[in-house]
């Protein structure tokens, strides 16, 4: 689709109802390019329903930290839908996005990083020794491959663990070792997050 089949197909999807579902062949087939189009276009009024491979990994959230599930998509008493989204969002929603950022708890707290919560002085001979490994085709334990993702675009710790079919907890261990050992700062409220935290990174 052009950019102007999908601004024409939100503006008459937005008269329909209070958020619009994107199939997945439409996220599947939409560029960076025009993600950011359109969210410059709908993004500050419009509401999206999560494509069904986020919303899998949601239903898995539920079941593996549902106090973390609840401080995200709980109904208020005004009734807000689960996994119903600004469309801000697009872009990390893409195929080639890291999916819905869990950055924002409220009442839990947050495990959420970034390259700038690798603490590159400290850490860099560690770093190194990542990439020459990784170079030289060795196998990377899972607290170099965690340092590897963040390095590369934000991620939490949930998401983390269902890629790579981890129990929560074991990912959180991981983050404790790398902070333990120097390589991360840890940030979990939601105050001292927002200054680590710029979508599209």
């Amino acid at each position: 689709m052009t950019i102007q089949e999908i601004s024409e197909w939100l503006s008459r999807e937005t008269q329909q109802g209070d958020f619009v579902r994107m199939s997945d062949e439409m996220m599947a087939a939409m560029t960076v390019e025009q993600a950011r189009e359109v969210i410059k276009q709908f993004g500050a009024n419009t509401l999206l329903l999560l494509p069904s491979a986020e919303i899998r990994f949601f239903e898995w959230l539920k079941e593996r930290a549902p106090e973390v599930w609840n401080d995200l998509w709980q109904e208020d008493e005004v009734g807000n839908q689960a996994y119903v989204v600004a469309l801000a969002h697009l872009e990390d929603l893409l195929p080639q996005g890291r999916g819905f950022p869990i950055c924002d708890l409220q009442n839990q707290p947050n495990f959420y990083f970034t390259y700038k919560h690798i603490l590159h002085e400290e850490a860099k001979p560690y770093v190194d020794a990542v990439l020459q490994k990784l170079e030289d085709g060795k196998q990377l334990s899972l607290a170099e491959t965690f340092v590897l993702e963040i390095r590369e675009k934000p991620l939490d710790i949930w998401r983390f663990a269902y890629n790579y079919k981890l129990d929560p907890e074991q990912a959180k261990a991981i983050v404790y070792e790398l902070v333990e050992g120097g390589i991360l700062q840890y940030t979990p409220s939601k105050d001292e997050l927002s200054e680590y935290h710029v979508f599209g990174e």
